[in-house]
């Protein structure tokens, strides 16, 4: 993915509850929580084309080319629900039946 999808795909999620999750290639799942005293602020591309995430309580920098799917876990009202926003199809399919549609 760009920076761009990745920006695009989490611009929407700033201020929500859930779980953010990122499938990256090579190494597996990460994933963050966002709540009321951990949202997430902001997301920005830098000029080297990483992605810096910005949380109430610090932030991160990721490499976007790494990333294959984002998936955010909405905790609002007790819902659990997935929702796979991104991914590169070919390399994941087998997982996105995991996952509820919305």
């Amino acid at each position: 993915m760009t920076g761009e999808m990745i920006g695009d795909l989490l611009r929407p999620l700033i201020g929500k509850s859930g779980t953010i999750f990122m499938v990256v290639s090579r190494s597996g799942q990460i994933g963050f929580a966002t709540g009321p005293n951990r949202k997430l602020t902001g997301v920005e591309i830098r000029e080297d084309g990483m992605v810096r995430l910005v949380r109430e309580t610090g932030w991160a920098v990721i490499d976007p080319t790494e990333i294959v799917a984002v998936v955010w876990k909405n905790s609002a009202r007790g819902m659990s629900r997935k929702m796979v926003f991104g991914a590169q199809r070919a390399l994941i399919q087998p997982t996105l039946i995991e996952y509820e549609s919305p």
